[in-house]
C-alpha cells in the first residue's frame, strides 16, 4: 500500500468517524437514528449513497467523503430520513426537515451540493 493510500485510509476513517458523531447528535436530538451494528459504513471508490434497510446502516461513497464536508453531511442525513421512508415522501421530507433543522442547532454545516434538486 503507498504512503498515500495510507494517509487516505486515516482521513477515510477520521471522517467516518466524524459523520458517526453527527448520527449520535441528530439521533439524540431527533430520535431518528440508526440501529445497524456499524451504523455507518463506507463504500469505495463510489460517489453513490444510500439507506439499506435491511441491516438499517447508511452506505457512503468514499468519493462524497473526499469532497466538502459540508456536502457529505447533507448526504449523511438524507440517508438517515430514509430510514424513516424510503421513497420521497411527505414523511421522508418532514423528516429531513427535523434532521436538518438538529444539524443547524447544533452547528453542523450542510450544503446540499451539486447532486441535491
Amino acid at each position: 500500500m503507498t504512503r498515500a493510500r495510507r494517509i487516505f485510509r486515516i482521513l477515510e476513517k477520521t471522517t467516518q468517524d466524524r459523520l458517526l458523531n453527527i448520527l449520535d447528535k441528530v439521533a439524540a436530538e431527533t430520535g431518528i437514528g440508526v440501529s445497524g451494528e456499524t451504523g455507518l459504513d463506507v463504500l469505495p471508490n463510489s460517489d453513490w449513497s444510500e439507506y439499506e434497510q435491511s441491516n438499517d446502516v447508511i452506505l457512503i461513497g468514499s468519493k462524497i467523503l473526499k469532497g466538502p464536508e459540508a456536502e457529505a453531511n447533507y448526504t449523511l442525513l438524507h440517508e438517515l430520513a430514509h430510514s424513516v421512508s424510503l421513497n420521497h415522501d411527505k414523511a421522508f421530507y418532514q423528516a429531513l426537515d427535523r434532521l436538518l433543522h438538529a444539524a443547524k442547532k447544533l452547528n453542523i454545516p450542510i450544503s446540499k451540493g451539486k447532486g441535491y434538486r
